[in-house]
């Protein structure tokens, strides 16, 4: 796989990890996360390095996401 192919996915884990944690309803919550572990997967077959970078990095933005995820949960019963 070339680097661009590979700069690609890694890319597209972050981009189904933060729809992971952000993501309006379960159900698509659900499906960015089967998204993200089969390109986490994949990363890891073709790149164990760049996948041990990625990681990290998700779980240092994980912190950050949750407390997003709580202030859309919170408006979104203000609302309700």
């Amino acid at each position: 796989m070339s680097d661009s192919a590979v700069a690609a996915l890694a890319a597209r884990a972050r981009q189904v990890y933060e729809l992971a944690w952000l993501g309006k309803s379960a159900r698509v919550r659900a499906l960015a996360t089967a998204q993200l572990d089969a390109a986490m997967r994949e990363l890891r077959d073709v790149d164990p390095a760049r996948h041990q970078a990625l990681r990290e990095e998700l779980i240092d933005r994980a912190g950050e996401l949750a407390a997003r995820r709580m202030v859309i949960e919170h408006e979104t019963e203000v609302q309700a």
